[in-house]
């Protein structure tokens, strides 16, 4: 039916007075669709509800005429070109130029009757071609140059803050962002652990500030200033992300200990500021005797409702993995040998020695099965729960390592032995599953990073077949991108629509591509910025359009309301860090 026939049919009841049980009702709008839209660009609207109606009057001549002047606003704006389709929907347009964030909607019809809608409408920063957006420029204020991003509480967090007392939070279109605070419970009943913070105050997992700044906790010497350090004298972030566990989104924390004290695990489900974290002490894997020399957090997985922490270890031969099986109730958790262990991979390829630094780069949940990564080789348990106690690894693990292990550690770039390890420091960056294939990041020796997936064999009942033997089952589809100067792959992770790579790039800033294909088997099969082929101008440009943006810290594709949003930390390591959200 026409919008005309619809205007006569409205006036033929009109004037019969078959709407005459509702003349007293108020228009109730009760969806717009789309309901987000840029700012930079009008965005037409349609709206849904019911009381719509019309108002029938006569002209001069005595003629039967139909009143249909809608008018509609969201907030103090007033929408254009309101049209009355029927007395369930509307037609609009918003305008360019409205504030960010949600909007009330209010409709009024021809008699001055007025019905609202709560949040009806969010407005975007940007416009469509704006492939990328700047969100928050140092969001601490303080000059901390690093910051995790994830999701949790149906939020966008970051943290932790340069004195390692709080994070940010952020709603899922980038607005009202806002500080929360950390504080920890203290492990009072610790008998095995290491050494307890002396100071009655646990709000911080440990300051990165300056040295000799009032703040600062002295990785060296935390004793010194420990009321700076973390509850277990942690000095400054291993790990700050979400997982979830048995349904349960928890946030999950650990610091890092350059004196080796590595041992708690810290988690809480709050969602108020500040946020109660439980601890969870883990000496029953990571002993205080001998000294494992524990530095630093550098993975975190979660397969079949258990934690899996990767863990960088000095002077010592190989690296460590912990898995915590239970979730801790406030204080904490004192968890015990049926709760957590370790392994150091002994009688694997992983298990180098001679090396002095070493660590867990990756690691994932695939095809039911928990891959490990590392400079050394990638490893995949042989179950969904492997036993971390077997003193023989190799009864967990089978050997997956896209070329030969000799070959693969000689063409691998070494561990600087450094703690607060960021993407670059790893030789495997990153893992991501993107439609029934691995995909893994590897930088290199010769500075030229590679781009590897992995395709699982199946039987005839579709299980997985573990992997092949000649290593037939490994590809590799990419490389730098024809870009020298990107040295190193920092980012890899997925979306619903896109597999992203990442690339740090000190001369022209950081680079960015995706694929949107099921398969790729080469770098024509990614795109860059408005969909170009690769090689081409990244996706936002080069530096997400600064130069200065030479770096990711953290990346990744976070799901709101169905909707995936693309966000990401940046910036060159020495300045403040940057936050971004990357259209999708």
């Amino acid at each position: 039916m026409t919008r005309s026939s619809r205007l006569a049919e409205a006036l033929s009841c009109a004037l019969l007075a078959c709407a005459s049980g509702i003349q007293g009702s108020s228009p109730h709008p009760t969806e717009v669709t789309p309901d987000a839209g840029y700012q930079l660009k009008e965005t037409d609207i349609r709206i849904q509800g019911d009381g719509f109606l019309v108002e029938a009057y006569q002209d001069a001549d005595g003629a039967p005429r139909i009143d249909a002047s809608f008018r509609a606003w969201l907030d103090a704006t007033e929408l254009e070109d309101v049209t009355w389709v029927s007395e369930n929907e509307l037609q609009a347009r918003v305008p360019a130029g409205l504030p960010t964030g949600k909007h009330r909607l209010e409709i009024r019809d021809p008699r001055g009757a007025s019905g609202f809608l709560d949040d009806a409408f969010t407005v975007v920063p940007g416009g469509p071609d704006d492939e990328v957006m700047k969100v928050l420029d140092d969001p601490f204020a303080d000059g901390t140059t690093f910051s995790f991003v994830f999701a949790y509480d149906g939020q966008v967090f970051l943290g932790p803050s340069g004195d390692g007392r709080g994070l940010v939070r952020c709603l899922p279109d980038g607005t009202g962002c806002a500080s929360f605070a950390l504080s920890f419970y203290p492990d009072r009943v610790a008998t095995g652990s290491v050494l307890q913070n002396p100071c009655d105050r646990y709000d911080t997992l440990g300051s990165t500030t300056p040295p000799g700044s009032p703040g600062y906790c002295d990785p060296d010497n935390p004793w010194s200033t420990a009321c700076n350090c973390g509850p277990n004298l942690e000095a400054g972030r291993g790990v700050l992300t979400s997982v979830t566990i048995a349904g349960n989104v928890w946030l999950v924390a650990m610091g890092r200990s350059k004196k080796h004290f590595l041992r708690y695990l810290y988690m809480t489900q709050d969602a108020a500021t500040p946020l109660g974290m439980s601890y969870v002490d883990l000496t029953a894997s990571i002993p205080v005797s001998p000294d494992p020399g524990v530095e630093d957090v550098t993975s975190l997985a979660v397969l079949n409702d258990r934690i899996y922490a990767g863990l960088q270890v000095d002077s010592a031969d190989r690296p460590r993995m912990v898995v915590l099986t239970r979730t801790p109730l406030a204080p904490g958790l004192d968890a015990g040998t049926s709760d957590t262990v370790a392994t150091t991979f002994q009688r694997t390829a992983m298990s180098e020695r001679g090396i002095g630094i070493s660590q867990v780069d990756a690691m994932l949940g695939f095809e039911g099965r928990l891959f490990v990564a590392n400079h050394a080789a990638v490893l995949v348990s042989r179950t969904g729960m492997p036993d971390l106690s077997a003193a023989d690894a190799s009864t967990q693990f089978d050997e997956c390592t896209p070329l030969a292990p000799a070959t693969w550690l000689a063409g691998a770039s070494g561990y600087v032995g450094k703690i607060d390890v960021t993407p670059a420091d790893k030789v495997v960056s990153g893992l991501a599953a993107w439609r029934g294939r691995l995909y893994l990041a590897r930088n290199t020796l010769a500075n030229v990073p590679e781009i590897w997936v992995f395709t699982p064999r199946h039987d005839a009942s579709g299980s997985f077949l573990g992997c092949a033997a000649d290593r037939s089952d490994w590809q590799r589809i990419a490389t730098n991108f024809a870009e020298p100067a990107n040295v190193r792959a920092t980012a890899l992770f997925a979306s619903s629509a896109f597999l992203y790579v990442g690339y740090d790039n000190a001369t022209t800033g950081l680079q960015m591509f995706r694929t949107s294909s099921p398969a790729p088997g080469s770098e024509a099969d990614f795109t860059g910025s408005l969909g170009c082929t690769a090689p081409c101008t990244p996706v936002g440009s080069a530096g997400f359009g600064d130069p200065t943006n030479a770096r990711f810290f953290d990346a990744r594709t976070m799901t709101f309301d169905g909707v995936d949003d693309v966000w990401a930390t940046v910036g060159a390591g020495s300045g403040p860090v940057r936050v971004y959200r990357v259209s999708n």
